[in-house]
């Protein structure tokens, strides 16, 4: 193709080339416009915007009431554990550690890394620690005799009823169920209370307060159930699913 500028006849090309078009111009030379560079442009383009935006999203991520100043981290040495950790159990605020090991033929319990009394059993799943994280109590025993143990003081009984030791909720008080021998039979027992037949696994309960216990007796004569209630037995019933107090501690409930 030709172009006539000035009267001057020049030729005027346009070449198809890979990635490349040659477009005349009206002095006569060619000018080329590389796609390849276009994208280029395109591309860093992008990468800027993005670069932009990852400066301003971690002002945008932080949250406003952040304080800023020195943070000082405490430690406190509990002790040295044992390599034998059994049935080991936390407060409920994380900061005391108890477990069960053995030390030589006899079993303890170690709570913050100092050990407790020795005896000849601690009874598996006993162990349990007061709701304020404060007090430990457990059940062990050294020959023929259980002991209700307490903040490292012993309370000799019979026989203590598997997992049956429980705090109040206050940390306060702690009751349990055990068994006696009397007159060539075992009898059931709450601490301090009446004696019964049998007894319900698991329904020893405090009220809400710390003031009340309640639990479930059995009476083999009568072949039935009671509801005690601060050692006052309800009457007769043929089996008691759950037992409860009420939040506003006006009344107990079963079903």
């Amino acid at each position: 193709m030709c172009k006539i500028a000035d009267g001057v006849r020049r030729p005027s090309v346009i070449w198809e080339i890979p990635n490349h078009i040659l477009l005349p111009v009206d002095n006569g030379v060619c000018q080329t416009k590389c796609r390849s560079q276009r994208m280029n442009a395109m591309k860093w383009m992008v990468v800027c915007a993005v670069a932009m935006l990852g400066l301003v999203a971690p002002a945008w991520a932080q949250p406003t009431s952040v304080q800023t100043g020195p943070y000082t981290v405490h430690e406190t040495h509990l002790g040295q554990m044992d390599a034998e950790r059994l049935s080991p159990i936390a407060s409920r605020d994380r900061r005391h550690l108890a477990y069960v090991t053995h030390r030589s033929q006899k079993q303890c319990v170690v709570v913050d890394g100092k050990a407790d009394t020795e005896y000849d059993l601690i009874q598996e799943g006993s162990l349990i620690f007061s709701p304020d994280g404060h007090r430990v109590a457990y059940a062990a025993r050294n020959g023929q005799t259980w002991f209700a143990v307490v903040d490292g003081h012993p309370n000799p009984y019979d026989l203590i009823v598997l997992r049956t030791l429980i705090f109040s909720p206050d940390s306060n008080a702690w009751h349990m169920v055990f068994r006696r021998a009397k007159n060539g039979s075992w009898w059931w027992t709450a601490r301090r209370g009446a004696e019964y037949d049998g007894f319900a696994a698991g329904s020893l309960v405090f009220s809400p307060d710390s003031k009340h216990v309640a639990y479930q007796a059995w009476n083999s004569q009568k072949f039935c159930w009671y509801v005690v209630v601060d050692n006052q037995a309800s009457s007769d019933y043929d089996g008691v699913d759950a037992l409860l107090f009420s939040p506003t501690l006006s009344a107990w409930h079963t079903w």
